[in-house]
């Protein structure tokens, strides 16, 4: 798989991120991953949160090339009435009726509509409260807390830095040496949830900043290498160069 030019600066496949699927991408379509990127981003389009760009300069609307070859990525339909008695057309939400290319290589370029809007991207009050009980719970095992974090927190799901660190700072217990070390795994585990999904994304690095050194370290570990990789189409962050080397003073 290769992404030219993603906006979180693709490098391996462990580094495909569905918050931030704007990009450029050549798939070789033999490979199961790939396949299961592009199937990734056809459910994304499904839901109108991103679109396949159109080759420029092509009437038929072609979105991609697929072997060399002008191509059409698209989903099937179904047609249905509803219940005024009208005849509505949807795309089919069944990905066994999907259509992907087992083999070749296809290339095109997709973007992102979502608009980050801060009072419509705030978590929900029910998945917030949903998140305060569990957090709440001394006794809640570590695996409870990230499956109802991963519940919470869904792929086309927002949050704003008051409510990430509210839920963050319920993390600690220093008077139970054994919870407390559970609920590093937790902290860790929740900011690297977080980390692409905050509403003021300016502020990822202050939300970091609040783990400990341990936790810290844990999270980074999850977010993988592609999340702090430099890319020249989507350079802001924060920095630390060593300009001893070549590739920093680049």
């Amino acid at each position: 798989i290769s992404c030219k030019d993603c906006s979180v600066g693709i490098v391996d496949q462990q580094g495909f991120d569905p918050t931030e699927p704007t990009g450029d991408y050549d798939l070789d379509m033999k490979d199961v991953f790939s396949r299961s990127v592009l199937i990734s981003l056809l459910r994304i389009y499904m839901v109108g949160k991103g679109e396949f760009n159109r080759l420029k300069n092509d009437p038929s609307g072609r979105n991609a090339i697929y072997d060399g070859k002008p191509y059409k990525i698209t989903l099937p339909t179904v047609t249905f009435v509803d219940r005024s008695g009208h005849s509505k057309t949807i795309i089919n939400p069944d990905e066994s009726d999907w259509t992907v290319p087992d083999h070749g290589v296809l290339a095109f370029s997709f973007s992102s509509t979502r608009t980050r809007d801060e009072v419509d991207d705030a978590l929900d009050e029910h998945a917030y409260e949903r998140l305060r009980e569990c957090f709440a719970d001394r006794e809640s095992e570590p695996g409870k807390r990230k499956e109802v974090i991963d519940v919470s927190i869904a792929q086309d799901t927002c949050i704003t830095f008051k409510q990430a660190t509210t839920l963050l700072g319920m993390l600690h217990d220093p008077s139970n040496p054994f919870r407390e070390n559970q609920f590093k795994q937790t902290r860790a585990y929740f900011v690297s949830i977080c980390y692409h999904k905050l509403v003021e994304s300016n502020r990822v690095r202050e939300l970091m900043d609040l783990l400990d050194p341990d936790s810290r370290v844990q999270c980074e570990k999850f977010l993988g290498k592609p999340s702090f990789q430099f890319t020249r189409n989507n350079a802001t962050g924060f920095y630390s160069l060593d300009l001893a080397q070549p590739a920093s003073r680049e």
